[in-house]
């Protein structure tokens, strides 16, 4: 036995895997509104990492992944991070949508 068969291939980073806009296509097909098996009151209206990520259909790695690169709409500050269902939901039909109204909401609480 040599010293190179105990060696594990290197595991993937997971904010490059999947690709960014393969894993949104597959989010939205996923959650159709239509789906009877995904119900929006499965996740409460405000969520921690896990059920969030749960909720998408992704690993809570990769949704800390979207958070760091601001790819998806989050509240609160660095230690107390929190998911809106409604953001959630329409993050899951329109990604771009959900950010513009994200960053409206951001931008009009800093306004004030």
């Amino acid at each position: 036995m040599s010293g190179t068969e105990h060696l594990q291939a290197p595991r993937p980073d997971p904010c490059t895997a999947p690709t960014a806009s393969s894993h949104f296509e597959s989010v939205g097909e996923k959650h159709q509104l239509s789906d009877p098996s995904v119900e929006s009151t499965s996740v409460p209206w405000w969520s921690k990492y896990a059920p969030a990520a749960q909720y998408l259909g992704i690993t809570v790695s990769y949704l800390r992944c979207l958070v760091s690169s601001d790819a998806i709409p989050v509240y609160g500050g660095p230690r107390s991070r929190r998911f809106r269902r409604d953001m959630l939901d329409l993050f899951i039909t329109d990604r771009e949508v959900a950010m513009r109204q994200f960053r409206r909401e951001r931008e009009a609480l800093h306004v004030e």
